[in-house]
């Protein structure tokens, strides 16, 4: 199997190394920023280390895509479009694109600019970090993937789930990608939990291992629109926030995102300014949810005829302070 992974950030790194262990498949790997010459990823996985050698480390998509079978974007969903544009004039015909997770409006982003078959999970596979010391450490793998796609994609799931040595499921529709309650809800929620407390901060806040009730509080009401719009379309295998944590009340999400050991070292993207701290909103975690991950779901509830309007009030917020029209 000839594999490209579009991005060399903590996910295309481990995506890259744990490909690259199975000598049947050619990783190929395309990156701005990182050398040519760095072909070996390292990843820290617990205590064990994973070495990785890919074939080719290129900034050229012509040649990173030459000959692909898989594609995976491992990118932010705010600079999927422009990565599909570059790599689009040399894909050949029966490559498949694949994006882990496949949130932020994979599928539009995709039908807009081609034909090729595709398919997009729910959540990523591997909870990753950033690393001095490593390309990436992994804190998590996932029990399971879940997929929805379009076009001829029914070799690529064995594949996935042997080379990544996890369960793969397929999924209603795409809308159940798009809606899935992950990280365009929980960023989204934490990040205007920070904005609605106004006070400035004397050093930055953990994402997770400082989460409160306010960021709960708004998380669930976000749920409860993605229910409404999720019932309008007939989408029964979508579990909601409180299904997926097993809690029912706010101050029980908080408590159990707090304890996830994977996410304790995920930190609210701030910056400097003076003597505090400020919502850093030129980081993509900021853009990627008031770029991508609300409007898809905004998309997909307008398509469904639905009014969300916890959505569309936290989007707006989110996008009011990146100084994007609503």
């Amino acid at each position: 199997m000839n594999v490209t992974v579009c991005g060399a950030g903590a996910v295309g790194s481990t995506l890259a190394a744990v490909l690259s262990t199975d000598p049947a498949t050619s990783v190929r790997v395309l990156s701005g920023s990182r050398s040519a010459r760095r072909r070996q990823f390292e990843i820290l996985v617990g205590r064990d280390i994973l070495l990785g050698y890919v074939n080719l480390i290129s900034h050229d998509p012509a040649e990173a895509v030459k000959d692909a079978d898989i594609v995976f974007l491992a990118v932010p969903s705010h600079v999927r479009s422009d990565i599909l544009s570059s790599i689009l004039p040399y894909l050949p015909r029966h490559a498949c694109l694949l994006s882990l997770p496949g949130n932020g409006g994979l599928d539009r982003q995709i039908r807009a600019v081609t034909q090729h078959s595709f398919l997009g999970s729910r959540r990523t596979p591997f909870t990753v970090r950033s690393s001095f010391d490593f390309d990436a450490a992994v804190t998590g793998v996932a029990n399971c993937i879940e997929l929805a796609g379009s076009g001829d994609t029914q070799n690529i799931v064995p594949w996935l789930e042997s080379s990544l040595n996890i369960p793969v499921r397929l999924v209603s529709s795409f809308e159940s990608i798009t809606l899935c309650p992950a990280n365009a809800v929980m960023h989204s929620a934490r990040l205007v939990s920070v904005m609605m407390n106004g006070a400035a901060l004397s050093r930055p806040l953990g994402m997770y291992s400082e989460w409160d009730d306010c960021a709960s509080e708004i998380a669930l009401r976000m749920d409860e629109d993605i229910k409404t719009v999720t019932k309008a379309l007939r989408i029964n295998d979508l579990p909601t926030l409180k299904e997926h944590y097993g809690v029912v009340t706010a101050a029980q999400l908080t408590k159990r995102l707090r304890g996830l050991a994977s996410l304790s070292g995920a930190m609210i993207p701030m910056r400097k300014s003076g003597d505090h701290y400020v919502l850093d909103v030129e980081n993509r975690i900021v853009k990627e949810e008031a770029l991508c991950g609300l409007p898809a779901m905004l998309e997909t509830a307008r398509c469904a005829g639905t009014p969300v309007p916890t959505l569309q009030a936290i989007t707006e917020a989110l996008r009011g302070l990146c100084s994007v029209p609503v």
